[in-house]
Parts: structure tokens; C-alpha cells; sequence
């Protein structure tokens, strides 16, 4: 995966990767400021089924997306109470999620950053102004009417990279809130 998108300048003062971690799909976007300025996103999908090779290309995007874009900070999807209602979820489903979230967070120790975990619900409320969160629809609907583009895949929006944007702009509007309360910009 070589990334693609405008490079953020260095005036750009918080740049957030954020991940909707996944080991045959992650979702991923890199957003700058405030404003969620979107530098590039997409998903990173690994060839073929095995386990130890994907986990390692997973590693290896995650690594060059953070070379190309210097985040000052990550937001992995922490998992929600879909990992744990058995009915929804198989145990290799929630052992697959943890080793990408384990990547993840490897990655951002390798390089220094920061990293954060959020619940795609927690986020897709904060984006689409719900108590409760919102449906993955109201999510598209919102990245959309908020100007970022949509990614395909298979025909339809992929969806594991609206979770990323949506992921992205609650952390950095968290952390707005979190200056304005402690008076800074």
C-alpha cells in the first residue's frame, strides 16, 4: 500500500490517524485539526488468508501511513457491546480484532505516538449528533454532507472507512473540547 493524498504541511498543529482495525479490512483516515481536514483515507486489505502475513501487512501500512503523515496522535476502534454479545460475534471474529488492535497499538509504541481508542458508536454520535450513536447509514450521510469523499468498495461505500473518518473527527473534536475547557485556543 503506498499512500496517496496531499502530505499535511507543518503547520498543521494535531494530525490523527485513526483506524477502524480490522485483519482483512481496516478502514483508515488521516485528518488534520479541528476542521478534520482529510488528508487521505481508504482500507487496507491484505491478500490471501493467512493470518501471520496479514497481521504483518497491516503492520507495514500502518507504519508507512504514520512515515508519510507524522500523526501527532491514533484512534483505533475500541470494540463496542457487538464483541460482547456472543450471538453477534464468533470468538475468531473478536481474536481477529484484537491482534489488528494489538498491530495498531505496537505500531504507535514503535513510533512514539500516542494512541487512543474510541467506540465507533460513541463516535458516529458525537458526528451525527445522537445520544445513542448513530446507524452506519446516518454515518455515510453525515461524511457526506460534511464533504468528504466516498471510498467504494465492492459497489457499495465502504463502510470501514466511513468509521475511520467518523473515528477521526470525534477525536479531534474531542480533543477541541478538551482545550476549550482548559482555556487554550
Amino acid at each position: 500500500m503506498k499512500p496517496r493524498g496531499k502530505v499535511p504541511s507543518e503547520s498543521v498543529a494535531t494530525k490523527v490517524l485513526a483506524l477502524d482495525a480490522a485483519l482483512w479490512c481496516s478502514g483508515f483516515a488521516v485528518l488534520g485539526d479541528q476542521d478534520g481536514e482529510l488528508f487521505t483515507g481508504g482500507s487496507i486489505r491484505p491478500r490471501g488468508k493467512d493470518r501471520a502475513r496479514a497481521l504483518a501487512f497491516l503492520w507495514r501500512c500502518v507504519s508507512c501511513l504514520c512515515d508519510a503523515y507524522r500523526p501527532t496522535a491514533i484512534v483505533v476502534e475500541r470494540p463496542g457491546g457487538w464483541a460482547r454479545a456472543s450471538t453477534h460475534s464468533s470468538q475468531a471474529t473478536i481474536e481477529a480484532l484484537a491482534q489488528a488492535r494489538g498491530v495498531v497499538w505496537a505500531v504507535a509504541g514503535q513510533k512514539g505516538i500516542p494512541c487512543h481508542e474510541m467506540a465507533v458508536m460513541e463516535a458516529r454520535g458525537r458526528v451525527v449528533c445522537s445520544g445513542r450513536g448513530g446507524t452506519k447509514e446516518q454515518a455515510q450521510f453525515a461524511v457526506r454532507a460534511l464533504g468528504y469523499p466516498m471510498v467504494m468498495k465492492d459497489g457499495e461505500v465502504d463502510g470501514d472507512y466511513v468509521d475511520a473518518v467518523v473515528l477521526g473527527l470525534a477525536h479531534l473534536w474531542q480533543i477541541a473540547d478538551e482545550r476549550v475547557g482548559r482555556g487554550q485556543r
